[in-house]
């Protein structure tokens, strides 16, 4: 009987590594697996964050180009204004020597 309970306990620790190593390895393909998608998470993650970082940069491009074109306008106003008050001097010294004279 004592032989039998050996053989029989030898049996079950056999079966019973055998049940922990397949679960190691499940469980070490499941880690993979998880890892794996995990980085195609970053790599969606990183992707999207350049994406949003290129948009950023695109509306950041534009605001400049919006405030130099802002910039241009008023500095073409400014000459015209310019223009004009030389023109308003000229026209009063004119009339000042005219009636000087």
């Amino acid at each position: 009987v004592r032989q039998f309970s050996a053989e029989t306990a030898l049996r079950v620790m056999d079966d019973v590594e055998g049940h922990v190593q397949l679960t190691a390895s499940s469980t070490r393909q499941s880690l993979a697996d998880l890892e794996k998608k995990l980085e195609a998470l970053s790599d969606d993650a990183r992707i999207e964050a350049m994406a949003e970082a290129r948009e950023a940069g695109q509306r950041m491009e534009a605001a400049q180009a919006e405030a130099a074109r802002q910039a241009a306008e008023h500095l073409q106003e400014q000459a015209a204004l310019r223009a004009e008050v030389d023109a308003l001097r000229d026209q009063l010294a004119s009339q000042q020597a005219l009636a000087t004279a």
